[in-house]
């Protein structure tokens, strides 16, 4: 038997809505609250959310029988925190069962109530949210976020860090056509996403980005005057003659004459 999430107002602990954050501290977890208490203050939000949850969590099964599970709002509060702050499933144990603010944005108050959470509750409750119910979440709260803030997608901050892979030679070239690789994939499915036109021949510009490419460089490979191509203003350099060259060319004999005293 599981229950979706309580709206019933508890003197032991504030509404989950007005659950006051320092927004001074800057740990990870501060964010994940935030965003968890404004889903909440969004009744039609949060029913689509928990009805996915329990699309996943029940299945087949009926959630009016047997015996008492993890509330929907328990699991997803502790997938967020999971998720948005990369926490072990020892650390999530660790502040369900200590963090003031997380139990009061779970909705458990503190009179005579220690609900606690195992690690292997914690586990196997998260572990049946599947990754496309977890990424339809993800779209709800970023809409949500979209209408408080409509010009955040706008500045997108990106990080970056080290990992195995398969590095070429990095002339010039092959640095920018990477770059416009990974470009247009990310704006492909940010338009996607979004709904953003303009980036429906993204396929067809790779392609292009492509040719280019190997035209560089087969001009760098060739290094041929025909394929370079002069520069406006530049003087044409002259070829060089071979030894055949001179030998076809007229020559100027000049005869010196001497004068002769006796004639």
């Amino acid at each position: 038997m599981r229950k979706s999430y309580s709206t019933q107002l508890r003197l032991d602990s504030p509404p989950i809505d007005q659950v006051e954050l320092n927004f001074g501290c800057r740990d990870a977890i501060i964010p994940v609250l935030r965003s968890l208490q404004h889903v909440y203050s969004k009744p039609d939000v949060t029913e689509k959310i928990m009805q996915l949850i329990e699309r996943d969590i029940n299945g087949k099964a009926s959630a009016k029988r047997g015996r008492e599970g993890t509330d929907y709002w328990h699991i997803l509060v502790l997938a967020g925190v999971r998720l948005g702050c990369n926490y072990t499933y020892d650390q999530v144990q660790d502040l369900s069962e200590n963090h003031i603010k997380l139990r009061a944005i779970m909705g458990l108050g503190s009179w005579g109530e220690h609900k606690e959470f195992t690690w292997q509750t914690i586990r196997d409750n998260i572990c049946r949210l599947k990754p496309g119910t977890i990424d339809q979440v993800s779209r709800l709260i970023v809409a949500e976020g979209h209408q408080i803030d409509p010009d955040a997608i706008r500045n997108v901050r990106a990080d970056s860090f080290v990992m195995e892979t398969n590095i070429h030679y990095p002339t010039e070239s092959s640095l920018i056509r990477d770059g416009l690789r990974k470009i247009l994939e990310i704006c492909s499915e940010v338009a996607v996403g979004d709904s953003i036109v303009g980036w429906r021949q993204h396929q067809y510009l790779w392609k292009r980005v492509k040719q280019l490419s190997r035209e560089i460089d087969r001009i760098a490979g060739k290094k041929g005057a025909e394929l370079c191509g002069t520069p406006e203003g530049a003087v044409p350099r002259t070829p060089a003659k071979s030894h055949d060259d001179h030998a076809a060319s007229p020559r100027i004999v000049h005869h010196s004459v001497t004068a002769d005293s006796d004639h």
